[in-house]
C-alpha cells in the first residue's frame, strides 16, 4: 500500500517465533525451514501436523505459505491459532498481528484492520499496531481515524520521524496545509536528509503554491540518492509540475 506521496510504512511481518511456552528443536528447524526452503518446510510442517504436531506445526505451516506467497490461507492459520490463545494475550496479541500482516498481503486490508483494531484494545502502547492501523486507516480514506492513532503514537514518541512523516501527509489530504508543514519541519529537524520527508514538504509546497522550494526540495532528493525510490517519485512530481505550469497560458 502507498499513501498518497509518501513510502508505504507497514510491511510484511514475518512470522516470529510462536509466543508459547514447550517450544522444541522440531519447531525451530521447521521455522528455519520456511525461510530457506518453503516447499520442503510445508512438507514437513503438513506431515508434523498429521502427526499431532499442534500448534507448533500450523505455525510453521503458515510461515511457509507466507514465503510461497499463498497469503489468505496463511491468514486463516493465523487467525485461528490467535482464537486458541485468547484467554492469554502475551500470545493472542502478536499471532493476531502476523495474521492482520497476512491479510494486508493477500489484499483484504479492512479484515486486517479489523484484527489491528482489537491488538489494539489488548496493547493500546504499541507503537506498532498503531503505526500499521494508521497506514490503513488513511489507504482506506479515513483519515480522522489515522490522525487519531498518530496522535496517540507521538504522544507515546513525540520524535517518531514515520509517524510525524505519515501525520504531514494525512494533514495535506486534509487541507490542513500549516499542520502538515509543522510536522514535516519536525521530522526534517530530526533528520534533515530524510528523503520521503523532503518529497512529501515538495508535495505540500507545490501545492501551496511555492513551486521553486517545491523544486529544491524534490532536486536535493533526486541529487542526493538518484537511485532510491523517493528520487523516482520527485522526479514524478517534478516532471507533472512543469508540465502543469507549461501548460498554463
Amino acid at each position: 500500500m502507498m499513501i498518497k506521496g509518501i513510502a508505504p510504512v507497514l510491511v510484511m511481518v514475518v512470522c516470529a517465533a510462536l509466543p508459547v511456552a514447550g517450544l522444541t528443536a522440531e519447531y525451530g528447524a521447521c521455522m528455519a525451514q520456511s525461510r530457506q526452503d518453503p516447499h520442503a518446510a510445508l512438507r514437513l510442517a503438513i506431515s508434523w501436523e498429521e502427526q499431532a504436531g499442534g500448534a507448533s506445526a500450523r505455525h510453521c505451516r503458515a510461515s511457509a505459505l507466507i514465503e510461497l506467497g499463498q497469503f489468505s490461507e496463511a491468514a486463516v492459520i493465523l487467525e485461528a491459532l490467535a482464537g486458541e490463545h485468547r484467554e492469554h494475550p502475551a500470545q493472542y496479541a502478536p499471532l493476531l498481528h502476523q495474521a492482520a500482516s497476512a491479510w494486508i498481503q493477500a489484499g483484504d486490508p479492512g479484515h486486517a484492520l479489523f484484527l489491528l483494531g482489537q491488538v489494539q484494545d489488548i496493547s493500546p502502547e504499541n507503537a506498532i499496531i498503531l503505526e500499521d492501523r494508521a497506514e490503513l486507516s488513511a489507504a482506506a480514506g479515513r483519515l480522522w481515524e489515522a490522525v487519531d492513532d498518530l496522535n496517540t503514537l507521538l504522544d507515546y514518541q513525540p520524535e517518531y520521524g514515520p509517524a510525524l512523516l505519515l501525520r504531514a501527509s494525512v494533514w495535506r489530504q486534509l487541507n490542513a496545509a500549516d499542520l502538515a508543514l509543522a510536522d514535516l519541519e519536525r521530522a526534517l529537524a530530526l533528520s534533515p536528509a530524510d528523503r520521503g520527508a523532503l518529497v512529501e514538504r515538495g508535495v505540500l509546497l507545490c501545492q501551496m503554491g511555492d513551486t521553486e522550494a517545491a523544486r529544491k526540495d524534490w532536486m536535493a532528493v533526486i541529487l542526493g540518492s538518484p537511485n532510491s525510490a523517493e528520487a523516482e517519485r520527485a522526479r514524478t512530481h517534478l516532471a507533472a509540475m512543469d508540465i502543469r505550469h507549461s501548460s498554463v497560458p
